[in-house]
């Protein structure tokens, strides 16, 4: 079965863009919530299956990650609260 229409991002990449650890994709994918393929000895996640993100002609700011807390406090140029 080919699959050349489908766009591999490794683990690590695709817990980079649901803001979660790749701990936690390794647990979705283990709990059957997430498909997986493996090219070679590496897991890699379809990037069509991450929720919110697009891939092709029509992908648009959905590709870009989501920020973490110091970057978003930096483009509000606020300082960030350590919820004391």
């Amino acid at each position: 079965m080919k699959n050349n229409h489908l766009t591999p991002v490794s683990l690590d990449e695709a817990a980079h863009f649901l803001a979660v650890s790749s701990r936690t994709v390794r647990r979705l994918i283990d709990a059957g919530a997430m498909p997986c393929l493996r090219v070679g000895s590496a897991l890699v996640v379809p990037v069509e299956s991450l929720p919110g993100l697009r891939c092709g002609a029509d992908a648009g700011p959905d590709m870009r990650p989501l920020l973490r807390l110091h970057e978003a406090a930096a483009r509000l140029e606020c300082v960030r609260s350590t919820g004391a």
